[in-house]
């Protein structure tokens, strides 16, 4: 139980993790830094010549790809460590969230690599920003609603954990 307890507080560190910027030293992508790349990628997206057009794409679809590979670890990890302290339905319905968020994330990549501004009058980039933006900001809401249930189950298991060995339950 004390693993347990362990990895459960891990998990909640890594979700209040980092809050300015992102790290990738260990390859993986947490929650909150998923939702800070998210934010710095939304306000870098602003109307202007097509070059930087272009180059904010490209550095759009470079961070979704490090947020899409890092919530992968991330997820992986989470599922092998937490759905054994879930019952069958939470575990199932924590999975799907998972999955749902990455199908999310490849849907706005795939937006956002298929973009192509050269040839577009000035309304027509400024409708396909528009788009991308709002998948981006969807994606963001999505994401911290998820990180926000998250937390609060993970705070329960704590809490449930931390009641156990007080009374000595499953040393």
């Amino acid at each position: 139980m004390s693993d347990e307890l362990s990895t459960i507080r891990q998990v909640i560190e890594e979700h209040q993790g980092m809050k300015e910027h992102i790290e990738l030293v260990t390859g993986q992508l947490n929650d909150q830094e998923a939702i800070i790349a998210l934010e710095k990628a939304h306000s870098e997206w602003i109307p202007g010549r097509t070059e930087a057009l272009e180059e904010n794409r490209e550095k759009l679809i470079q961070t979704m790809s490090l947020i899409d590979e890092g919530l992968k670890s991330h997820y992986m990890f989470e599922e092998k460590i937490l759905v054994p302290l879930m019952g069958e339905l939470l575990a199932e319905a924590f999975i799907n969230e998972h999955g749902e968020l990455l199908k999310e994330i490849a849907r706005v990549n795939g937006m956002v690599a298929n973009t192509n501004f050269k040839g577009l009058s000035r309304d027509e980039i400024l409708s396909t920003q528009a788009a991308i933006q709002e998948a981006i900001s969807s994606l963001h809401q999505h994401k911290e609603e998820h990180m926000a249930a998250e937390e609060a189950i993970l705070y329960m298991i704590q809490r449930s954990l931390e009641k156990r060995r007080k009374i000595g339950v499953g040393k």
